[in-house]
């Protein structure tokens, strides 16, 4: 297999392993431990200490929930994001005029946005595994992170596609 062709089926392999990840671990998760009963999900900021406790209260719900569903399914779902953000941007970015010596800056985002959402999933795990660290500083502190990874994945999102974009447009 020659680079080029290597380097395709790596481009096409993160796009398709986040797509995977992307519509299989939210249905896995409602379904394995009834999580569309609970705000936190980390979609959104909708949640407070009453949300964390309750989730946390249900054994079953909130291990299901730290385990297969944060650890490994959502670790896989953000490594394949990340993945499928700097890949695609490092390899598109010189066709969209970025300068080689500034290449490097495409990935700063994709870092934050896994990051952030490594942090949240970290956060979220140790609440529900031990209910006593729920406090209205830790959830504001996981609302911040969450708010951080949605931020930096609509960000890094919106910048694989431009630089893909503009790498086509300037191509022509």
């Amino acid at each position: 297999m020659t680079p080029a062709a290597a380097m395709k089926v790596v481009l096409w392999g993160t796009l398709l392993s986040t797509v995977i990840f992307w519509f299989g671990v939210m249905p896995v998760a409602e379904r394995y431990c009834g999580l569309d009963q609970y705000k936190v999900t980390g979609k959104n900021v909708d949640y407070g200490v009453s949300d964390v406790e309750a989730l946390a209260k249900n054994d079953r719900a909130a291990a299901g929930y730290v385990l297969p569903i944060l650890f490994p399914l959502d670790l896989l779902l953000l490594a394949s994001l990340a993945a499928f953000m700097i890949t695609w941007s490092l390899y598109f970015a010189g066709g969209a005029g970025i300068p080689a010596a500034s290449t490097w800056l495409v990935i700063i985002v994709p870092v934050i946005y896994m990051a952030a959402d490594l942090s949240e999933n970290c956060l979220l795990a140790r609440m529900l595994t031990d209910p006593t660290t729920i406090s209205n500083r830790a959830v504001v502190i996981m609302q911040a992170t969450t708010q951080l990874k949605l931020a930096a994945g609509l960000f890094g999102l919106l910048q694989t596609v431009s630089i893909f974009v503009l790498a086509l447009i300037l191509r022509r």
